[in-house]
């Protein structure tokens, strides 16, 4: 028995959930509208309105039901939904009592189907991509077909694929797989790479950076061997090894800083300016979310205990003004919280709600009672004196229609999004009573607040820009903090696109209009801690060795963290911190430990007091304004920490000088950056440089920062080494 079409009919909106990945297509639909029935319902606040309708989370085992679905509708067709179904059957599963009964399960909760697909944070952030990445190894496409998503699905590792997981081993995922390439073989469509099909089935991409190996990487273990495959699926979640990633680590340097900003903001020196935003730059896929769960757990419990707004800017782009659902977020993020906790913000939203719903409510109510006097009035008014029928007429129907009109001024607000940008163009300040709202909301919950804005490099570039400047101009007197997750390119690339006419008259040599938009909106911007091949594979040979016991291994780390916190208590220079990191044995987890506090040690703020002191000599080489030096000295302190947690050995002025070419020349930096390993290894000379980094090399500033031959500080290959090997 399938599962009824009739019950979830395809919807093309389902492919707005589910990103740039997915081609729109027929068979596409049917099976997202299948996976609907087997998706996890999530119940929205009523800070979420906005989004209409129930809301469902798809994982892997939805989607593997929603192909299977379709596949026994379309029972020996040459698709990849029969070919599935197919391979179930020869398992000797009964694919449709599988279907009938979670669908039964579905019913029996009384769980509506209804409501659009988005895809679970794994799916999101693993699957979906990877099966893109299929798509264009094997057929030159941007966008993942059927074929591609469920080969993905068949690589994942073990424990995700609900009722079929008695399959779900290495040897049958791997025979899976097979058996999709060979109907392929037969059935390729023109441009087919049936080659790197074939690579693809013993090294299928997971989407996990970390288990994912290339297919020539040499790696020859097959189903077959005897050799146990590794896998890092059920062990990469202990927390005591994270740390050697650097992720958590990193979240605390944030934390650290976060809650400066914090102090700033509550004691008024920034002015009416109250709110603080800080950038978390990194491509997809590079753990920014995972740094955005630490940061939140590390605030969470910390004392005074912080409300932690958490805004997916992916989910919410279709919704207008931009930046309104983050004060609906807000909102519902107090709702969850203890009825005892907050109660003075709860008052204030109730309030809201009274002056601007049921307020105008009675008001309206009234009004049409008074007009309908007026039309009783009409008729029953003959026998009042002369002129006075006249005027009780006017008074009512003044009084009503004044009503009516207060009402709907009011009501517009939260209206439809015509209403509103009706009101909004015939109002002076449209948008103050919300922001008062916002001020008074924040102030209510007295305690700190931060925003975590994730997946805006997701984002249509007219949202982006929406949104970033909405907080910036309208959300910015609200004492909170916002920390946004994004890859800085698709940022400045937005801002360039919707600003493409100034793009040529304003923008500065080595940093284009995007990036001054950058400096203007975040007042800090960092990138994540990269990840060596060196670093990964240590981490990934004590993952191996220590996973079996992680109580262990956790004790022994907190000894470590205990010990490496006494043994640089006091110590705020680079040199005093190093020696203390170089007294350690290399590759062991006790110099990762130390690494880990090295890189909280460095942004304490004595130690940003000695960095300051330290940098002092290097401000005639920053640009002419009262923001550059604790511009300077904020990202140094940071880099500073990104370099102890990859394990770098730098030279203090080399990486001030290196901050300085990032924070002035940013274009120039990320040529430098991205070529470095060949113009090291001098099969990239500056020659070959294209005409704009030559400019800019040859710019005089840019040869001050980089200093003379009779500077010992000055930028060379062997001190940039460190910093951009």
């Amino acid at each position: 028995m399938a599962v009824s079409m009739a019950d979830a009919p395809p919807s093309s909106s389902d492919f707005d959930a589910f990103g740039p990945f997915l081609r729109d297509y027929t068979t596409m639909a049917r099976v997202l509208a299948a996976a609907r029935n087997f998706s996890s319902p999530i119940h929205i606040g009523s800070g979420d309105a906005a989004l209409s309708g129930p809301v469902r989370v798809a994982d892997e085992a939805a989607l593997l039901l929603g192909i299977a679905s379709v596949g026994l509708e379309v029972r020996g067709a040459n698709t990849s939904t029969a070919w599935f179904v197919e391979w179930l059957e020869s398992r000797s599963l009964n694919v449709g009592a599988i279907l009938a009964e979670q669908t039964e399960r579905a019913r029996a909760s009384r769980v509506s189907t209804d409501g659009q697909v988005f895809p679970s944070d794994t799916v999101r952030d693993r699957v979906l991509p990877a099966a893109a990445e299929v798509s264009r190894m094997t057929v030159g496409r941007e966008r993942a077909d059927v074929r591609h998503l469920l080969f993905v699905l068949l690589s994942q590792p073990p424990g995700r694929f609900g009722p079929f997981k008695e399959l779900a081993t290495d040897v049958e995922l791997h025979a899976a797989r097979r058996t999709i390439v060979k109907h392929l073989e037969s059935s390729r469509e023109e441009g087919e790479d049936l080659a790197a099909w074939e690579r693809l089935v013993d090294h299928p991409p997971t989407g996990d950076p970390v288990t994912d190996r290339s297919p020539d990487s040499g790696a020859s273990e097959t189903p077959e061997s005897n050799a146990p495959r590794e896998s890092v699926g059920t062990l990469s979640d202990a927390p005591a090894l994270v740390d050697a990633l650097g992720r958590q680590a990193f979240a605390e340097v944030l934390a650290t800083r976060v809650k400066q900003v914090y102090e700033t903001l509550r004691s008024g020196k920034l002015g009416t300016d109250s709110a603080f935003i800080l950038h978390i730059d990194g491509p997809w896929g590079s753990g920014k979310s995972s740094i955005l769960n630490f940061l939140k757990e590390n605030l969470e419990h910390s004392q005074p205990q912080w409300l932690i707004v958490e805004f997916n800017a992916w989910r919410n782009q279709q919704r207008s003004p931009a930046w309104w659902p983050i004060i609906s977020h807000v909102w519902t993020t107090v709702q969850r919280q203890s009825w005892l906790k907050f109660p003075k913000a709860r008052l204030v939203w109730m309030r809201w709600n009274m002056r601007m719903r049921w307020v105008p409510l009675v008001v309206s109510t009234l009004s049409l009672l008074a007009l309908g006097a007026l039309v009783w009035t009409t008729y029953a008014t003959e026998k009042l004196p002369e002129g006075l029928d006249q005027l009780a007429k006017i008074a009512l129907g003044l009084g009503g229609l004044a009503g009516l009109v207060w009402t709907g001024t009011r009501n517009l607000m939260l209206g439809s999004k015509s209403a509103a940008e009706l009101y909004v163009q015939s109002s002076a300040e449209p948008y103050r009573p919300i922001i008062r709202l916002y001020e008074r909301l924040i102030r209510a919950i007295d305690s700190p607040v931060a925003v975590f804005i994730d997946d805006i490099d997701r984002c249509d570039s007219s949202y982006v820009i929406d949104l970033l400047e909405g907080i910036q101009t309208l959300l910015r007197t609200a004492p909170v903090v916002y920390v946004v997750a994004g890859d800085r390119k698709w940022i400045c690339s937005s801002f360039e696109k919707r600003y493409v006419d100034f793009c040529g008259d304003i923008g500065m040599p080595g940093r284009p209009l995007g990036y001054l938009f950058l400096d203007k909106v975040f007042q800090l911007s960092t990138a994540i801690p990269r990840l060596s091949t060196l670093r990964q594979a240590a981490y990934w040979k004590r993952l191996l060795e220590t996973g079996q016991d992680a109580d262990e291994t956790r004790e022994q780390m907190h000894r470590l963290e205990v010990k490496a916190e006494r043994d640089l208590a006091g110590k705020t220079s680079h040199e005093d911190i190093q020696k203390e990191i170089d007294r350690t044995e290399e590759g062991s987890l006790e110099r990762e430990t130390i690494r880990a506090a090295a890189a909280k040690q460095i942004t304490s703020p004595e130690a940003i007091r000695a960095a300051e002191h330290r940098l002092q000599p290097l401000a005639g080489l920053l640009e002419p304004n009262p923001r550059s030096m604790k511009r300077l000295v904020n990202a140094y302190g940071l880099n500073h920490a990104r370099a102890f947690l990859e394990g770098r050995t730098v030279a203090v002025e080399a990486l001030a000088r290196w901050t300085i070419i990032e924070l002035r020349w940013p274009i120039l930096a990320d040529y430098l950056a991205t070529n470095w390993s060949d113009f090291a290894a001098g099969t990239l000379t500056t020659g070959q440089f294209p005409e704009g980094i030559r400019a800019l090399l040859a710019d005089a500033d840019v040869k001050e920062v980089f200093g003379g031959a009779d500077e010992p500080s000055r930028l060379t290959v062997e001190t940039l080494a460190p910093i951009l090997e």
